[in-house]
């Protein structure tokens, strides 16, 4: 299902930001998009549960900021390993947690009691390289630190930074859970946000698209400086691996 606006990202009519959030698949077809446009009456301009390269460069292109469901980088130790390896030298480091998770996928596991998926381990992995591929063309370069325009985020601790239900809601067999999930984000949100029934048929129909809505957002919180900082040890390690762009508790309501 596609919702639809023209001229998507053209703050200087009026509009408002536009804040893009990509939940990014190895596929397009499982590839949702949002574009969320920030002005007096917050709107939710586009909603897709499918996007090419192509469609994800233009929406990029035109967004304010931009959030994607994607590990940014990998763990430093395991580029290094592989590295090493490749050119015939011992494989250094083991197998262990370092080599599977990143900075930030710690401190968030410490933060949050979750554990992201691996990049280096998990089929996540595969939608990693495809989100390295897409967005080394962005001028200016990535900062994969977030403080660019485009920042990592990951919506099931986004949703439990924000007091909904983060588990369960995913494809078919969370459906019941995921329509009442946005039951629970249309009462708690609609006094700033519009969503049409298109939009929410649409969020109901894919949970990308619902992961993409809460991308949006939390690219909204990244601009507006809602999100817990980076510690000053671990800003050269983000600008490298990247990092996950974690919602203060109170910043939802905050949006608008």
């Amino acid at each position: 299902m596609l919702v639809h606006a023209p001229d998507v990202g053209q703050e200087q009519t009026g509009r408002g930001m536009v804040t893009l959030g990509i939940d990014l698949a190895a596929q397009p077809a499982d590839t949702g998009v949002c574009a969320v446009s920030w002005a007096e009456r917050v709107t939710i301009e586009l909603a897709s549960a499918s996007a090419d390269d192509t469609l994800l460069t233009k929406l990029i292109t035109k967004a304010d900021r931009v959030g994607v469901d994607v590990p940014l980088g990998w763990p430093m130790p395991f580029v290094r390993a592989v590295a090493d390896y490749q050119n015939q030298l011992s494989w250094a480091g083991g197998h262990g947690e370092e080599m599977q998770l990143r900075k930030t996928d710690q401190w968030l596991r410490n933060a949050l009691q979750m554990r992201p998926l691996s990049v280096s381990a998990d089929k996540i992995g595969v939608p990693a390289m495809r989100a390295a591929h897409l967005l080394s063309s962005l001028d200016p370069p990535l900062d994969r630190s977030g403080r660019g325009k485009v920042v990592e985020v990951y919506p099931a601790a986004a949703l439990k930074c924000w007091g909904f239900p983060y588990r369960g809601y995913k494809r078919n067999a969370g459906r019941a859970i995921r329509e009442q999930l946005l039951q629970s984000f249309v009462e708690r949100t609609r006094r700033w946000i519009e969503l049409t029934q298109d939009v929410h048929a649409a969020c109901t129909e894919s949970d990308h698209v619902f992961d993409a809505l809460i991308a949006a957002l939390v690219a909204r919180a990244a601009h507006l400086g809602l999100v817990h900082p980076i510690a000053e040890d671990d800003i050269k390690t983000a600008q490298m691996e990247g990092w996950i762009a974690l919602p203060l508790e109170d910043s939802l309501d905050r949006l608008a």
